[in-house]
């Protein structure tokens, strides 16, 4: 009787440790197939990222090269100085003249791009009146180191570009920021003004 409880005893084990085993087994396929998708996902993602950056390298080799000085036209070269003075407009000021920046640039360009570029300032709020002495108090302004326009052919309507912005912010003649900004603009020929400007990523 002894012997037959060990019989079923070592059967029973035997089932258990079987279980147990297929168990793990499926639990090793399972994460196995798991860590295979993360990794496949991974080389996805990288894949990507690589791709991301060589098309952003190329578009900012491309830029260059399709907006050159060379593709300026009779009709571009005189609105790239347009362009030319509402970059300067924009990005430089002192707090004499920064309240009037708003008002400056609206000969160059569209209101809702000079909202883009500038703001919507309103020279009656105590806000702004408290900024101004803020600029003047501690001598904050900020210049352009460097700016470029590039241009491509014109069909007599409209001007399409890049633009380059160099600039710093100076704070007690300590330069606190510095940065390199570059914006895709449309010019209308007819208006005289930049109708449309978005930031351009080349990082």
């Amino acid at each position: 009787m002894k012997r037959v409880n060990n019989r079923q005893y070592n059967k029973i084990i035997l089932v258990i440790g079987v279980i147990v085993g297929v168990a793990a087994l499926l639990y090793m396929f399972t994460l196995t197939q798991a860590n295979r998708r993360l990794v496949s996902k991974n080389a996805d993602l990288q894949t990507e990222v690589t791709a991301v950056k060589r098309d952003n390298q190329a578009i900012k080799e491309n830029k260059v090269h399709k907006y050159s000085a060379k593709n300026l036209t009779l009709a571009s070269t005189s609105s790239v100085a347009n362009i030319n003075t509402f970059l300067k407009t924009s990005f430089e000021w002192d707090f004499t003249n920064w309240s009037t920046r708003q008002e400056r640039a609206q000969k160059y360009a569209t209101p809702s791009v000079v909202k883009k570029m500038i703001g919507n300032l309103n020279m009656q709020s105590k806000s702004t009146q408290s900024y101004i002495k803020f600029l003047k108090k501690d001598n904050v302004y900020q210049k352009i180191n460097s700016k470029h326009v590039y241009v491509e052919n014109s069909d007599g309507q409209k001007i399409n570009g890049i633009a380059t912005v160099n600039s710093s912010l100076i704070d007690g003649n300590k330069t606190t920021s510095h940065q390199i900004q570059w914006y895709h603009f449309t010019y209308d020929v007819q208006k005289h003004q930049v109708i449309q400007i978005t930031p351009v990523s080349v990082n």
